[in-house]
């Protein structure tokens, strides 16, 4: 009888433990690593071409390559300008003379106007409102080692889109908004659990601190009964 008591003793030990040590160890563990995931950017192929018409009359123009950017609807005026592009490679092509563009911004003159970077998981829109001849409002592609970039902006009327290399050749044109800018790229086929083995980890090393709790609270307890 007195050892049936014992292992009833055991038994609700080690519910209490459970309850107690394991679980919240296991729900601290999930919320660290939901919390801990951040917001992945996306990869967007480019492929932009235009010929100059009020500036560099005839000269052809590509820009391809891709940037990267998270899935969000962003709008930028004269009071916060900051590009939310994380990756930039891009290839301006004029007349067959290349250049890298490898970096974003935007610039906004007008105080009423506003850009507007729209991105889904298919393609990337661009526009603009309350632009005037005042003063112009672009997003910028560029080089951070050469003068050669893209500018996809307005002046109010038309929008247009600007290409300089940095040996002065120029291709400029009307555009109209909104632009697609890029098509989301293909992915890669993941490997078979990848992104898995973090939380394999985090919740191995919880039941192993759980068990330790366990062992030690489960011999306290036989020693305390005897």
């Amino acid at each position: 009888m007195m050892f049936n008591v014992k292992i009833v003793k055991i038994l609700s030990c080690i519910k209490l433990t459970l309850m107690k040590n394991i679980l919240p160890l296991i729900i601290g563990t999930a919320a660290i690593l939901a919390s801990a995931t951040p917001s992945k950017a996306l990869t967007f192929n480019v492929n932009q071409s235009w010929t100059g018409s009020f500036a560099g009359n005839g000269n052809v123009a590509t820009l391809t390559g891709t940037v990267d950017i998270p899935v969000g609807n962003y709008t930028r005026n004269n009071g916060n300008q900051s590009s939310p592009f994380t990756g930039v490679n891009l290839t301006l092509n004029i007349n067959g003379v290349s250049d890298a563009l490898n970096a974003s911004s935007l610039n906004i003159v007008n105080t009423l106007a506003s850009y507007f970077i729209n991105v889904s998981s298919a393609d990337i829109k661009i526009s603009t409102s309350g632009a005037s001849g005042a003063g112009s409002n672009y997003l910028l592609f560029t080089s951070t080692s050469t003068s050669s970039r893209v500018l996809f902006g307005s002046d109010a009327n038309p929008a247009f889109v600007f290409g300089s290399l940095s040996s002065g050749t120029l291709a400029v044109t009307d555009s109209s908004f909104p632009l697609t800018l890029g098509t989301v790229a293909p992915t890669p086929t993941p490997v078979p659990w990848e992104g898995a083995n973090q939380s394999i980890i985090f919740f191995g090393a919880s039941l192993f601190i759980g068990y330790k709790i366990l062992m030690r609270k489960i011999a306290y307890k036989s020693i305390i009964s005897n």
